[in-house]
């Protein structure tokens, strides 16, 4: 096993929690589709987005944070395709919904759940 830093360890914290958190904003726009009273899901979508974005471009850090054999590229890769479609069925609302159902979470939450297997070691003590 390798050393981390406390900082990086600090970022490995916030990245694992920040997986959790994406996905509780996901819980939020599902049941937004069924209850008219979550009115914010447009809001929580962009956050989501803006989240992905942020954690794409932590990429490289990982890169040299961990040996080649622990490389992540692979599961973040997961989920760009995923994003690349949001951005274009976001203009067909129609779509919207069963895309975010039955395609971006079920990858969302397959994606964090192999993050988060790798990086439990770490952040969990």
């Amino acid at each position: 096993m390798w050393t981390i830093s406390s900082e990086q360890l600090d970022f490995l914290r916030r990245f694992y929690y920040l997986l959790d958190t994406i996905e509780e904003g996901f819980s939020y726009i599902l049941s937004s589709f069924d209850h008219i009273q979550y009115v914010e899901r447009d809001q929580v979508m962009i956050d989501i987005i803006v989240a992905m974005k942020e954690i794409d471009s932590t990429r490289h850090l990982f890169d040299s944070l961990f040996p080649k054999d622990f490389s992540i590229t692979e599961e973040m890769g997961m989920l760009d395709e995923m994003m690349e479609k949001l951005d274009f069925i976001s203009f067909q609302p129609v779509h919207l919904e069963p895309f975010i159902k039955q395609e971006l979470y079920p990858t969302y939450v397959k994606w964090k759940d192999l993050l988060q297997k790798k990086l439990k070691k770490y952040v969990t003590h």
